[in-house]
């Protein structure tokens, strides 16, 4: 086996002892996604109902993107710019005060939802009808014939960029020392919400309830490993990244996203405009994706060949997931609170001494000793039950650029993320509108999703809390070659990043915006209003020119 199917096994063998013997982060991991949840779509607290307890999980701050027009659900195209890290490596517990990208977040994402006839809500199986806005259900009567419950299934894709820099992280899905890699993940879930019956015990041990395709984005745009679930949880090697055949990128690389439908399934194509390069990936049974099958009465997990498409034909507030906690379907999210130093890390791959006195650390784990790195010489944890005393990296304005006179220190801080609005059908038209969101009432102690009373954008143990802003081009310029030039990109940092035009409130508790009411179907069958996020939608796009 390679070292990093070594890792998995440990780490798999681990985590079953930490389910067995420690309290309820660890046993609600075990219900969901089987490879942890930094890689998984945050699902809704109904959901969590169902599975046996409260799930509790990783921030994901969101930017979403609203339009009518045909197209803007199922065929977009962004232009990104990756972040720097600053020349200096960091030491042990940011001693001397640098930070990299690896440390805010386990990934940053651009999404949209999938068909899936063999996901929740789990009512009309092996019926969806691709890129159609007749698949949006959002009655909350359950005698409705368009009743939430009655949706076609339905799955999440994220477009995951993964950044350098520590060790294979996620039980070893990551990408080498000094490159950016970037994967294609559908996350489905087997779990009838109508009645509360989750998949068989058998698929619910081998690939949990929210199973996962995955799939690096490649020069051939074949997988170089099997990207069905089964697989990537019994010794392929999908989740291995390979640099003979994957695309990988360098911090500053400006890149062109184009993810749209296809006859042949759903298609990413990146273009990476700085090296040349281009690697793509089809969503297709015929490049070896798979739908883990509901069989809820069968002894053994089973699969079929599977090709996923788009299941919307536009992206407004009715084109939402049945079960995801979030509301949309065309957005961008960053993955934050997930690494935390740990100064010794025990063989089983646990904490033994943590910097923040008093921390039980039974939220942080796995854990690596600096041996393991790739790069950056550092012991942490990767934190896969979320940074629930929000005491890491993500969680300090330090971490973060734009939060400072200067603004931003290029010797210490990494740089933001920045992409511009997402243009519809390959033309320069951008989206209409935009909303802010984030998830953290989902997992914020002092929220009550069911009332909505204590739920904020920035958790009250978080020193800080990233924004989005907009902003000018690191570099100047902008990225089209043809068309009007659009200076305006999205940036996820602090307030006062240079080149900042508008911080929309410069706080999270103003960016983010007041509790949400999400309508989810709950056995009865029953609607079941509940507050899993935090949203504020600005009713324009400040940044479309």
């Amino acid at each position: 086996m390679t070292r990093l199917t070594v890792l998995f096994a440990l780490l798999a063998a681990a985590a079953v002892s930490l389910v067995l013997a420690s309290g309820s982060a660890a046993s609600n991991a075990s219900r969901t996604c089987k490879i942890g949840i930094p890689l998984c779509t945050d699902v809704g607290e109904p959901i969590n109902d169902i599975a046996g307890g409260p799930y509790v999980g990783h921030d994901e701050p969101s930017l979403l993107f609203y339009d009518h027009r045909h197209g803007s659900g199922n065929d977009v195209t962004y232009n990104i710019r990756l972040p720097h890290d600053p020349p200096t490596m960091p030491t042990q517990d940011s001693a001397n005060g640098v930070y990299w990208a690896f440390e805010q977040r386990a990934a940053y994402w651009f999404g949209m939802i999938m068909c899936d006839t063999q996901s929740a809500p789990e009512y009309q199986h092996n019926t969806c009808q691709p890129d159609s806005d007749s698949n949006i259900f959002d009655s909350t009567n359950p005698s409705s014939a368009r009743y939430i419950g009655k949706a076609p299934g339905n799955a999440y894709m994220e477009l995951q960029f993964y950044p350098p820099g520590w060790v294979p992280q996620f039980t070893g899905f990551d990408c080498p020392g000094t490159k950016w890699c970037v994967a294609l993940t559908i996350d489905s879930l087997n779990i009838d919400q109508n009645n509360g019956i989750n998949n068989n015990a058998a698929c619910a041990n081998l690939v949990g309830l929210e199973p996962v395709n995955w799939a690096y984005l490649t020069f051939s745009g074949t997988p170089h490993g099997a990207p069905d679930p089964i697989s990537l949880l019994t010794g392929g090697s999908a989740g291995n990244p390979d640099p003979t055949t994957d695309l990988q990128m360098n911090g500053g690389d400006r890149l062109r996203l184009h993810m749209f439908d296809t006859a042949q399934g759903f298609k990413v194509v990146l273009n990476d405009l700085t090296s040349g390069q281009t690697g793509s990936m089809t969503a297709s049974a015929a490049n070896g994706f798979e739908q883990v099958l509901f069989q809820p009465s069968s002894q053994t997990c089973n699969e079929a060949p599977y090709t996923f498409h788009p299941e919307f034909s536009t992206s407004t507030k009715a084109t939402r997931s049945s079960w995801a906690a979030h509301t949309y379907n065309v957005a961008g999210s960053d993955e934050i609170g997930h690494f935390e130093y740990c100064d010794l890390v025990n063989p089983d791959f646990t904490c033994a001494l943590s910097p923040t006195p008093g921390d039980p650390d039974n939220d942080d784990f796995p854990c690596f000793p600096a041996s393991f790195s790739s790069l950056v010489p550092i012991s942490g944890c990767v934190a896969i039950f979320g940074d629930l005393d929000f005491d890491g990296p993500a969680y300090t304005s330090a971490a973060w650029a734009g939060n400072s006179t200067p603004a931003h220190d290029a010797a210490s801080d990494p740089e933001p993320i920045q992409f511009m609005t997402p243009t519809i059908r390959g033309t320069h038209d951008p989206f209409s509108k935009v909303a802010f969101e984030t998830d953290t009432p989902s997992f914020e102690p002092e929220c009550d999703v069911d009332t909505g009373v204590g739920c904020t954008g920035q958790p009250a143990g978080a020193q800080f809390y990233p924004i989005y802003t907009a902003g000018s081009l690191i570099g100047g310029g902008s990225f089209e070659q043809h068309g009007p030039p659009r200076p305006c990109v999205w940036q996820f940092a602090g307030p006062h990043y240079t080149g900042t035009t508008d911080s929309f409130g410069g706080t999270a508790n103003a960016e983010y915006g007041a509790p949400f009411a999400s309508v989810f179907p709950d056995p009865g069958p029953t609607a079941d209003t509940v507050f899993t996020t935090v949203h504020r939608d600005l009713n324009n796009n400040p940044c479309s020119k």
